[in-house]
């Protein structure tokens, strides 16, 4: 694969610089065709006859072109008996996007070249799909989903390695650019916060676990295109989304009743209980108090230490589940080991959200409204850079939208 051309470099096919995207499309449709056709000339359609001997001749779509495009090439039967290979791209080129990634199909299944990328379809089309493949990129190599006039940016293969500087970066520029999704998002969110301190009940504090399916397809989805709004809201894993959280809501309330039930304990056990003022009110009252509150803090203190230490490990899991990206198992198996190969980027990424929060807090419901989504875009953007995903780059040419 290469680079992605921004335009005004000269390349194979624009000499010049000419072409808006630095490669050539494919004939018969628009500017923004997948760039691993750098390099190919142009396909003639009056070759593609009935044994791809003329036009582009046997050297380079013809009848022996084995490299190219499948045993056959474009051969005899006008795309060759073998259609694209084997392997999808020939029997010796089976290593970028071969039988086993993308799916069955191949490198077809995201052909940003068909009909619908023709009449302007974005990426938002494939989200539900497995998007990885298992291998990673180099940080430049195009996904096959790159389609920079319609998708609004470049995407990239993901490396496997979380840049946290990108994620946070990509995450604010997206919160504000597309506020009229994020900002109202936020502004929901933290709308219910306030209700449920308001309004203390065990129901309302249970329906954001709901809810949170649909943020996270939500962000998913804004890594796809720039073009993201409200009624683009899909979540075609919803249940399997659902499923990973409740795991995670029962790991959570468990481990809080063991360490408060360790904490209770070791509290009343430290305290002489006929010592304490059955009414406190004054601040002596409230000193004598804390021999017993040391321990019941020092258990939470504990537990939200061991959480912050585990995060890595399970910070992924949700997304791939979001992406129906494997099974529910492998949900948490590809997440354990994208947690163990970036902890140290993700222990950095939690701490940064958590004090994104804090500070969110500390400015009350405005800084909320902002904090919410930028955490949540850069989870997702964390999540295409270390699955080898789609990673979208922002262009030197923005889409015109």
């Amino acid at each position: 694969m290469t680079t992605p051309n921004n335009g005004n470099t000269p390349g194979d096919n624009s000499p010049s610089g000419d072409s808006p995207y630095g490669y050539e499309p494919y004939p018969d449709n628009p500017a923004g065709s997948h760039p691993e056709n750098t390099g190919s000339s142009a396909w003639n359609p009056d070759s593609a006859g009935s044994a791809g001997t003329t036009g582009s001749g046997q050297s380079d779509f013809g009848q022996n072109s084995a490299d190219a495009y499948g045993a056959n090439g474009y051969g005899s039967n006008e795309y060759g008996s073998n259609s694209y290979g084997s392997n999808s791209y020939g029997a010796s080129g089976s290593e970028p996007y071969g039988q086993g990634g993308f799916g069955p199909n191949g490198y077809e299944q995201f052909d940003v070249n068909a009909a619908a990328g023709a009449a302007g379809a974005t990426a938002l089309r494939y989200h539900g799909q497995e998007l990885t493949d298992g291998t990673y990129g180099d940080g430049a190599t195009p996904h096959p989903i790159n389609d920079p006039a319609n998708n609004g940016w470049t995407h990239t293969k993901g490396n496997g390695k979380l840049n946290i500087t990108d994620a946070f970066s990509w995450a604010f520029k997206t919160t504000f650019s597309n506020w009229k999704v994020w900002i109202v998002l936020g502004l929901i969110a933290c709308a219910w916060q306030w209700l449920t301190m308001i309004v203390p009940t065990g129901v309302l504090g249970i329906v954001p676990l709901f809810v949170y399916p649909v943020f996270f397809s939500a962000a998913l989805q804004q890594t796809l295109a720039r073009s993201f709004g409200w009624g683009d809201i899909k979540t075609p894993a919803y249940g399997k989304t659902l499923g990973v959280l409740a795991v995670f809501f029962a790991v959570v309330t468990v481990g809080m009743f063991v360490f408060l039930t360790i904490g209770m304990v070791a509290g009343f056990s430290s305290v002489d209980l006929n010592a304490l003022p059955e009414n406190p009110t004054s601040p002596e009252d409230f000193k004598a108090l804390l021999p017993l509150l040391g321990p019941l803090l020092g258990s939470m203190g504990l537990l939200m230490l061991i959480a912050w230490f585990v995060s890595p490990f399970l910070m992924m899991t949700v997304w791939y589940a979001s992406e129906n990206n494997g099974s529910f198992g492998q949900a948490f198996s590809k997440g354990f080991a994208d947690g163990k190969r970036n902890y140290l980027p993700l222990l950095g990424l939690a701490v940064l959200a958590g004090l994104l929060s804090f500070v969110g807090y500390v400015l009350a419901f405005l800084g909320m409204i902002i904090a919410t989504p930028v955490v949540l875009l850069a989870q997702a953007h964390a999540y295409r850079q270390i699955s080898g995903g789609p990673v979208p780059v922002e262009d030197e040419f923005p889409a015109q939208l």
